[in-house]
Parts: C-alpha cells; sequence; structure tokens
C-alpha cells in the first residue's frame, strides 16, 4: 500500500472514480491511503482540447461524460458556508455543462455515495491570492458560468502578453498558498497538529478553496 497521491488538473476520464463501467484505473487509486485531487471548473485545457483529444481513446455517450476529474465541481462551493474543510460523500461532486450541472449520482455516472478507496477533493476554481489565478471570477450562478468560461479563455490566451496571470491549468502554483498546500499534502499529508490544521482551515476560508474528504465504503459503513 503506498501512502499517497496527489492529482492536480488530472488529464483523466471522470469515469475514473464511478463504478458503474469497467475501470481500470480505480484499481490504481486503491492502493493509495490517501489520494488528494485537485479541481478546477474553469480548466479550459481540460474542457477543450483535452476532452477533444481523449474522446477517440475513451469515448462517452454524452458530452459531459467526456469531461476530465480536473473539471470536478463540489456542490454549493460558493455559499457563505462553502468554503473550507468538510466530510461528505459522491453526492457532493458534480460536473457543470455550459448551462446545467449534472451530478455524480445522475445519469449518465449513477455513482454510489461511497467508493472503495477515500478521496479527498479539493475545488480551487475560485481561488484568489492577490489577484485571480485559475478563473476570471467567481461564477456561483450557472446564468454567469458560460461568462467565465469564455472570460478565463480570452485571459488566458492574452497571458503571453503579459495581460493577466490566469493560467486556469497551472494556476495552482501561481498562489502561495495552494502551491504550499501541494507540497505539504505531498510530504507529510494532512497535519496532525490542531493548531496547523486550524490555519489550513483558516486560509481554505480566506482563499475561497472549497475541500471535501470522502471515506471508503468500508470506513464509512455503521
Amino acid at each position: 500500500m503506498l501512502e499517497r497521491l496527489i492529482l492536480v488538473a488530472a488529464d483523466i476520464p471522470v469515469w475514473a472514480i464511478t463504478t458503474g463501467r469497467s475501470n481500470y484505473l480505480a484499481s490504481c487509486l486503491r492502493r493509495f491511503r490517501n489520494t488528494f485531487l485537485f479541481v478546477n471548473d474553469a480548466d479550459m485545457v481540460l474542457r477543450l482540447a483535452s476532452t477533444l483529444a481523449n474522446y477517440f481513446v475513451f469515448p462517452s455517450g454524452t458530452r459531459i461524460g467526456g469531461y476530465r476529474l480536473g473539471n470536478l465541481s463540489i456542490s454549493g462551493r460558493g455559499r457563505t458556508d462553502g468554503y473550507g474543510w468538510r466530510s461528505s460523500d459522491l453526492r457532493d461532486l458534480e460536473l457543470h455543462g455550459v448551462l446545467q450541472a449534472r451530478p455524480l449520482s445522475e445519469q449518465p455516472f449513477r455513482c454510489p455515495q461511497w467508493i472503495d478507496y477515500p478521496l479527498d477533493v479539493i475545488d480551487c476554481t475560485d481561488y484568489t491570492d492577490q489577484g485571480r489565478h485559475l478563473s476570471a471570477f467567481t461564477a456561483g450562478n450557472a446564468l454567469l458560468r458560460p461568462l467565465n468560461y469564455a472570460a478565463t479563455l480570452v485571459l488566458m490566451l492574452l497571458a503571453p502578453l503579459g495581460i493577466g496571470q490566469i493560467d486556469s491549468h497551472g494556476g495552482y502554483f501561481r498562489g502561495r498558498f495552494c502551491m504550499d498546500m501541494l507540497y505539504e499534502l505531498a510530504l507529510r499529508g494532512v497535519p496532525d497538529q490542531k493548531e496547523r490544521w486550524d490555519q489550513i482551515q483558516a486560509g481554505l476560508k480566506q482563499h475561497r478553496i472549497s475541500w471535501i474528504s470522502i471515506p471508503s465504503g468500508a470506513d464509512a459503513a455503521p
């Protein structure tokens, strides 16, 4: 059993954490004690280029079914109490189309409440740290989401000209808080000290990051 796996902007089919289809990736994830998945709903590289390129390798019957793990989102992240850490299950994970949201518990995924391994999902879509790094603006309203995608794409294309600092695919490493948390989780895992954990929880709320911990089905069973 390996200790931990960190996935950032994962170009992996979303089917990797579902059980309704033959899944060669799930057997890999079961070999880690902890898996940390950093996601961004507005990752335009995954939404456009990667989804199209990988369609022929891992085809899906629906467009939303072709999205990647890196595009997952946590339900209700834009609420007042939506940022920070909480324990949850797969019913709190969803994928966003242009105008609609599709929970993983519904078709075409029909994902159960629990899976066979623990999973931590860290949603950095709204992340702010001395400026925006992963998306143009916070888009909790479904009507604003297409505008956020379009603005994020434009700012990414303008970034080489020195206009803005948006990198929806690699911006996790542009902000100090997110980068420090990534390295801390990779080197030490979730901290045991309450004082340090309280600092992380406060930082998550300050920087608009949502984090849910999903225990394995065996650990969650009463």
